[in-house]
């Protein structure tokens, strides 16, 4: 059974929420990172995930992590588990959708039969840095119990639709007299873009700009 956490300090508003560490720009305000106003759960690998799909949530009882029957909330409403890199991952399962966010990145984005990163790369979800063989090793073990729950008679799962990806907003990589070029994050597959955009949206040379991009595309197609 997950460990209960309360709030460590009085919270000013909001809902739960499973709050993750995003990397922040200079000029933003790292207090979203602060998560002691808000109830946590306490997850570890053992005991294993009830069924082959990893950690489910949802208002089920038979759901490893039950949470209240309320409005939007689906009997089993998302999974908990890790991809083939070890990262950790959330994957909606939902009628209703799912949003996550990242240090209040993407809250507007509901998605339904979507998975998010949450472990790896930038975003931290707890450090291993004292035993990172032993987690591996636990990662590893995780992975190859729901493999073998699976492997024991269970249906296949639906192809999920292709959706446009969520990427978010990182640093900012340079500035011109005309244009930014900033990393964008894909919170689904970990991929990292470098996009270019007009400083002033309004009064910028689109013809001038689709040249550019007509060049700076053949010269990623040679590279």
């Amino acid at each position: 059974m997950p460990d209960y956490i309360p709030p460590q300090r009085e919270a000013s508003s909001g809902p739960w929420s499973l709050a993750m560490k995003a990397p922040l720009e200079n000029n933003e305000d790292p207090t979203p990172n602060d998560t002691s106003s808000c109830p946590r759960l306490h997850l570890a690998f053992n005991p294993g995930p009830k069924s082959d799909k990893g950690l489910v949530f949802g208002w089920d009882p038979e759901c490893d992590i039950v949470v209240p029957r309320l409005q939007r909330i689906s009997r089993r409403h998302c999974v908990l588990k890790f991809d083939d890199q070890r990262r950790l991952i959330l994957r909606d399962t939902s009628s209703a959708g799912t949003i996550v966010s990242y240090n209040r990145q993407g809250e507007r984005e509901k998605r339904r039969r979507f998975t998010w990163i949450l472990g790896g790369h930038d975003i931290i979800v707890s450090t291993h840095d004292e035993y990172p063989d032993v987690y591996n090793e636990n990662v590893d073990l995780f992975q190859m119990g729901t493999l073998a729950l699976w492997s024991a008679g269970s249906t296949i799962a639906p192809t999920p639709r292709p959706q446009d990806p969520i990427r978010l907003p990182q640093d900012v990589l340079g500035t011109g007299t005309f244009a930014a070029v900033r990393r964008y994050w894909d919170v689904s597959t970990g991929r990292e873009y470098a996009y270019k955009e007009p400083l002033d949206k309004r009064r910028f040379d689109r013809k001038a700009w689709e040249k550019e991009a007509d060049i700076m595309n053949r010269i990623s197609l040679q590279a």
